[in-house]
């Protein structure tokens, strides 16, 4: 049975050495505070870049298609997100609640076209494995498109296929990662609908072994248009490295 543990615990036992060590050269070092992380994805198609807030902290903005690096959170209790468009300061997400706990790793993400914006948060898990191929999951966070299929190469990833827009009640099956049946090392990604017609292909993304993978199906299937900006919110595939 495939084990799932918590990334930060992963971390724990040479967290743990390192400061043992350190504290044996100074008995005042103090203990370090438990905490969640906390990173978001922003694939808010309507503007160049989101601010980010947590609880009444003002956060950063994080650009279309980027991603905010963990953060660590030591004061849990009532933490939430809300998202702003920095030009107008309307809120896109008015304080969604994110209840984290400590010791965990989780990424959230902000998405869809209109106000209010989206958000579901994942819990970032590893899987102990001997396995030397790269762990990766899927989210459709897509505006426009039905339900869709993943392939590496000519290969369809079943336990990834046929995935509606992302919902926080469906996060449990969608956050999980699994172990990539290809090897590691380039592989086209392929997201196709239904019916096998090809809304994005994103060539010789290089897997990097044991690495974690979020594979993102993010835009607008009906900004088709020529110009920068309708180019920037069409249809793409991201890859957000955990």
């Amino acid at each position: 049975m495939k084990k799932l543990v918590n990334l930060r615990n992963a971390c724990a036992v040479a967290l743990s050495v390192v400061l043992f060590g350190s504290c044996m050269k100074n008995e005042e070092q103090a203990p370090p505070q438990p905490a969640a992380f906390i990173a978001v994805f922003n694939a808010y198609s309507p503007i160049t870049s989101t601010q980010v807030n947590f609880s009444d902290s003002r956060g950063l903005e994080i650009p279309y298609g980027q991603a905010l690096g963990h953060v660590a959170f030591t004061t849990l209790n009532n933490l939430t997100l809300t998202a702003v468009n920095k030009a107008t300061n309307q809120i896109l997400v008015d304080k969604a609640a994110l209840n984290p706990k400590v010791d965990s790793v989780y990424t959230g993400f902000i998405f869809g076209k209109d106000i209010p914006a989206k958000f579901v948060l994942f819990e970032d898990n590893i899987i102990e494995s001997t396995s030397e191929n790269s762990r990766i999951r899927f989210l459709n966070l897509a505006e426009g498109v039905g339900a869709v299929d993943v392939f590496l190469g000519t290969d369809k990833i079943d336990v990834l296929s046929n995935r509606v827009q992302e919902t926080q009640a469906n996060a449990t099956n969608s956050q999980k990662f699994i172990i990539s049946p290809k090897a590691s090392g380039p592989q086209d990604i392929i997201v196709k609908d239904l019916d096998g017609n090809v809304l994005f292909e994103l060539k010789a993304y290089n897997f990097a072994a044991r690495s974690f993978y979020s594979i993102i199906l993010q835009g607008d299937k009906a900004s088709t248009g020529t110009t920068d900006d309708a180019k920037a919110k069409a249809l793409k595939v991201s890859v957000l490295k955990i």
